[in-house]
């Protein structure tokens, strides 16, 4: 289909310089970096992440957040086979999930275990 043919060419373009995609150091860009995946958030909590063996997650979160879509779409990875619990994991770190309050932390995003995927 026309509408495939440059989409190897996209995905590695996206692997080689992931940093174009969302800037150094943020969250579309560090699970490109550290996982291989090509992730790409957009408007209004919109996220899609596809793993190398063409596994594909599309989220939408509700509120609009970006911080939440990209923990729920590699979880959803994770439990779909396509990327291991050890692989969300080694990037959690890096993404921002701390939840402020007062400017100091009080809590953090956190994937709910009824997580249906």
């Amino acid at each position: 289909f026309a509408l495939y043919r440059h989409a190897a060419a996209l995905t590695a373009a996206v692997r080689a310089q992931g940093w174009a995609i969302d800037g150094p150091g943020r969250a579309n860009t560090v699970v490109i970096e550290r996982l291989g995946l090509f992730a790409k958030g957009g408007a209004e909590g919109i996220m899609i992440m596809t793993a190398p063996d063409g596994t594909t997650v599309a989220s939408k979160t509700l509120d609009g957040s970006l911080r939440a879509s990209t923990i729920v779409a590699l979880e959803l990875l994770a439990r779909a086979g396509a990327i291991t619990g050890d692989d969300v994991e080694r990037v959690r770190p890096e993404l921002d999930l701390v939840v402020l309050g007062g400017g100091a932390p009080v809590g953090e995003i956190r994937v709910s275990p009824t997580l249906i995927g």
